[in-house]
């Protein structure tokens, strides 16, 4: 995914997509991102996603509505999604608009992958 400020791993039936720009603030990378990820969703095999936000410090309520359309992707094709590693700043947002709980909002990358064994 070059130019593209993302890392991906496969863990067993769980793509794991670490996010490793710390500003997704701006227009183009917010939609580079979000692209990115629409297109990975599209990818026969990889309907359950967990994305790490560890090193993000700051982002733009577009992220917040690329997740959905992400979550709404995957759910259509009968998967999931899962948000880990959220700082305490970013997780303010998820909290504020109601999205902890659709999104899947873990404290860690082990425990975002545990939670699709849950189910």
């Amino acid at each position: 995914m070059s130019g593209v400020p993302l890392e991906m791993e496969q863990v067993g039936e769980v793509t794991v997509i670490r996010i490793t720009d710390r500003h997704l603030l701006e227009g183009a990378a917010v939609e580079a991102v979000s692209r990115s990820l629409l297109r990975l969703a599209d990818d026969p095999g990889r309907t359950r996603m967990l994305l790490d936000f560890a090193a993000v410090e700051a982002l733009s309520s577009s992220v917040l509505a690329s997740l959905i359309a992400l979550r709404k992707n995957l759910l259509r094709q009968g998967g999931r999604l899962a948000v880990c590693g959220l700082r305490a700043e970013v997780r303010k947002v998820f909290a504020l608009t109601g999205l902890e709980g659709p999104l899947n909002v873990c404290d860690t990358e082990q425990e975002g992958l545990l939670s699709f064994q849950a189910r």
